[in-house]
């Protein structure tokens, strides 16, 4: 069976995991904070992407 994700990235050095871990968490507190909005404005995802500019795929 093949590597996982994160068997690959404990293999890479300390600073790189470091940037993973920063962007995962930023990542996901975006994401929070778009379902926040979703869930205020009672519209979906599609909807509050084409608002902000973005394409939904």
């Amino acid at each position: 069976m093949g590597i996982t994700l994160r068997e690959k990235i404990k293999q890479m050095p300390w600073e790189h995991q470091e940037k993973i871990r920063k962007r995962s968490a930023d990542l996901m507190a975006e994401e929070k904070v778009m379902q926040q909005l979703r869930q205020l404005f009672k519209i979906t995802q599609a909807v509050l992407l084409k608002y902000l500019g973005f394409r939904y795929f």
